[in-house]
């Protein structure tokens, strides 16, 4: 009997270790098996990349309230282009003389602070063009030009001092930045409607 109780004690001392050591992996691969699940059931933020398209348009509403002569006017084959940047003001224009050439005047100008109206100097050059509008040759007519631009009742009026080939020509806003600056409106006018009924 002494000796049946001794086996069991030594058999108890052998396997006791062995026993501990599977339960304690038993824990350890719950653990890192519940960790892992964890981590799926995490949610993942993803960040889209933003185009800006929409910041585009905002800035250009703003561009356009802050400077009335900012964006494309249109007279029958003519389009003027005006971009600013520092107080300097970047007019582009084009005048399609037929299906395959057209005329480009390049101007840099500055707002004359008595009179309120774009004064510069620029150039002229004449492009012919292939179907698809693709420049197939152009020439330099001249660099020595000048041009004033005036704002009268949201009309753009172009004076070519060098040529004068702009007599009488009225340039309207396109109806795109037209649209844009609709939209502008009335959604100021509905803020504050928002703002008044609020107060």
């Amino acid at each position: 009997m002494k000796n049946l109780l001794c086996m069991m004690i030594v058999a108890l001392l052998v396997f006791l270790p062995m026993m501990v050591a599977v339960a304690e992996n038993a824990v350890l691969t719950e653990t890192v098996t519940e960790t892992e699940d964890d981590a799926w059931d995490e949610p993942i933020d993803i960040e889209y990349e933003d185009d800006g398209t929409e910041d585009t348009e905002e800035e250009d509403m703003v561009e356009k309230e802050a400077n009335p002569f900012f964006g494309e006017w249109l007279c029958d084959n003519a389009s003027i282009y005006i971009d600013e940047e520092d107080g300097v003001f970047d007019v582009f224009i084009m005048w399609d003389t037929s299906d395959t050439e057209q005329d480009i005047w390049e101007y840099t100008c500055t707002i004359d602070a008595e009179s309120g109206v774009l004064k510069g100097e620029g150039k002229k050059s004449h492009e012919t063009i292939d179907d698809e509008g693709e420049t197939i040759s152009s020439e330099e007519i001249y660099t020595d030009g000048s041009a004033t631009f005036t704002l009268e009742n949201n009309v753009l009026i172009w004076d070519d001092a060098k040529e004068h080939v702009a007599q009488g020509m009225r340039f309207e806003r396109s109806a795109e930045d037209e649209e844009l600056i609709d939209v502008e409106i009335q959604e100021e006018v509905e803020e504050d409607e928002d703002e008044e009924t609020a107060d």
